[in-house]
């Protein structure tokens, strides 16, 4: 016979639901972050366009910093990427495909004026008039001979203080854009 003594502060303790808030959960409370749309211009370059989010309401409280543009591609050689390679196995069965993942940091830079406090941040709204988002021009040869590149970004938010501690941070993707390079 098993004799089991629980205290009744251990008893109350596992009766109580237990409530954990994951890097999911917090993610979620989020506002989505926009993707990156991509085209390309006359010059043949591969242009990235970004939403400036930044300079809205929802995400100034957020206090975004370290703006990520993260672009994946396939090239023939190692000293083809500028970047982070890896191997991933070819669904054909023929050789490893060489997966290059490089970067590049888009300034959303904080002013701090002289009737703003040091507590909060106000951010640049972009400097051209009429245009809706950031862009980003990539001469074709950066990404090798590949056909497609995937793009998204990444950005640094704080936490929301209701449900961690005020300074403690999170990093945000957006969903992958997939572009087929044209040949012109």
């Amino acid at each position: 016979m098993t004799i089991t003594i629980v205290s009744h502060a251990l008893m109350l303790l596992l009766s109580t639901p237990l409530i954990l808030a994951t890097n999911d959960d917090i993610s979620s409370a989020l506002p989505a972050l926009p993707q990156p749309t991509v085209s390309q211009n006359m010059h043949n370059q591969v242009v990235v366009s970004i939403e400036p989010f930044w300079t809205q309401s929802q995400w100034k409280s957020l206090e975004p910093t370290n703006l990520t543009l993260y672009y994946e591609y396939s090239v023939k050689t190692p000293e083809k990427c500028n970047g982070d390679l890896r191997t991933e196995e070819s669904t054909s069965g023929a050789s490893p495909i060489l997966l290059c993942t490089a970067q590049c940091a888009i300034d959303i830079k904080p002013i701090v004026g002289p009737d703003s406090d040091y507590d909060s941040v106000h951010f640049v709204e972009p400097e051209v008039d009429d245009e809706p988002s950031t862009d980003v021009n990539f001469d074709r040869d950066v990404f090798d001979s590949a056909a497609e590149v995937t793009f998204f970004i990444r950005v640094g938010v704080r936490k929301p203080g209701d449900m961690v501690e005020e300074d403690a941070t999170t990093t945000v993707e957006s969903k992958k854009v997939l572009y087929e390079i044209q040949e012109k």
